[in-house]
């Protein structure tokens, strides 16, 4: 679903609006969860699996898969046409992909102290 629902977004609008679109996504999974708290899932004796508010299947967590998958594209498109400058990949490049890791880390790391990074998800 989130590679149907990414190509319709990459397919249908303009550059600046995939990166709006993507912003807006993960904003809007931000306030949602800040607007409505869930509380802890407690653990069931022989469950598989628990499936909250803001759990991955939910339409809330739909809307942070849409955001990775998109910003796994423009990582994509970007080293795609970085590539079609030079013949090879170069160290330049390799860098500028490894700093914006780690600021995107960084960013991460600071906007959990009020959205938690859920480990059971994202691993």
């Amino acid at each position: 679903m989130a590679y149907l629902a990414t190509a319709l977004i990459v397919f249908k609008l303009p550059q600046k609006a995939q990166w709006v679109v993507t912003g807006l996504l993960l904003l809007g999974y931000w306030a949602a969860y800040v607007t409505f708290p869930v509380p802890e899932p407690t653990y069931v004796e022989g469950a598989t699996h628990q499936i909250g508010t803001f759990g991955i299947m939910s339409a809330f967590g739909m809307m942070t898969t849409l955001g990775i998958v998109l910003m796994g594209y423009f990582t994509g498109t970007w080293l795609r046409a970085e590539s079609g400058i030079e013949k090879f990949h170069n160290s330049s490049q390799s860098m500028t992909l490894v700093l914006w890791g780690v600021g995107s880390i960084a960013l991460g790391k600071l906007w959990s102290l009020s959205l938690p990074i859920n480990k059971k998800l994202w691993t």
